[in-house]
């Protein structure tokens, strides 16, 4: 295992991780940084020699980053845990299935590690208590019309208070927890889930989706869909997510609704 560390002031501590981290494909390889504008826009920007699959590449301070639609992911100092993974994509593998994947890893972490039960949001959120607690922005990088490289960045709230505007809708685990996040034994949890489910939804794709969509807010439920901003007339039952990494509904006229849009959001009918 390599590492690179591009400052003194790390909030993980690598001999700890060495020891904690047990995986096969993840964490070959890190990079750490005191600051970066963006984990995942580095590590696309890396050539091809310097982002071999299972890079880890973490930033204490992340004061640019992006999740879906482009908005904005900004964590203060050892407030929020905040890295991207670089993995080589294989044969038919979708990137918005691994999406998936990533975020079902942090739930199971979070179970593990910090017993705390979490659910997921489609396309990208984990949600503690129906707050945010973990974004998710999954990238990839071509060489001309090839496929590249996939890039999963991890967002976790940690520490520290949030911003009152973020209150009602977002959540920090040492909120919930009573005390500070241990940065280093929760990016091995990750990490170690991460590669157990990666590696697993390589082979056992169709019984993982039952486990991942038993986790998705709404699942089974009738719930409220939009679609760039315009709320479907009706209610959908969700029917959970297929294995392209889509939400599938039944309608009112109980014909079957694939959404293969990303700004489509849906809430579960009260």
């Amino acid at each position: 295992m390599k590492t690179k560390q591009a400052h003194s002031d790390s909030q993980i501590d690598f001999i700890q991780l060495y020891q904690l981290l047990d995986t096969r494909t993840i964490g070959q390889d890190f990079w750490c940084f005191k600051q970066l504008p963006s984990t995942n826009t580095l590590v696309k920007k890396l050539p091809a020699a310097l982002a071999d699959p299972g890079l880890v590449c973490v930033a204490v301070k992340q004061y640019a980053g992006r999740g879906q639609r482009q908005n904005e992911w900004i964590a203060g100092k050892h407030t929020a845990l905040t890295f991207s993974v670089v993995l080589k994509p294989e044969k038919e593998q979708s990137l918005h299935m691994l999406l998936q994947v990533a975020a079902y890893s942090v739930v199971t972490a979070l179970k593990k590690c910090c017993a705390v039960n979490a659910t997921l949001k489609w396309p990208n959120d984990v949600l503690i208590g129906g707050k945010k607690a973990c974004g998710i922005l999954a990238e990839g990088t071509f060489k001309g019309t090839e496929l590249e490289r996939f890039v999963i960045g991890i967002g976790i709230n940690t520490n520290g208070q949030l911003p009152p505007e973020l209150s009602d809708t977002a959540v920090n685990l040492s909120g919930i927890l009573g005390r500070d996040v241990n940065h280093t034994a929760l990016l091995a949890a990750v990490l170690n889930e991460f590669d157990e489910q990666y590696n697993r939804s390589r082979v056992d794709l169709k019984q993982q989706l039952l486990e991942i969509n038993r986790m998705h807010r709404g699942y089974g439920q009738l719930n409220r869909v939009r679609v760039e901003n315009k709320v479907l007339e009706g209610s959908f039952k969700f029917l959970g997510i297929d294995l392209g990494g889509y939400p599938v509904f039944l309608d009112e006229s109980d014909s079957v609704r694939r959404f293969t849009k990303q700004d489509v959001r849906f809430e579960p009918l009260d």
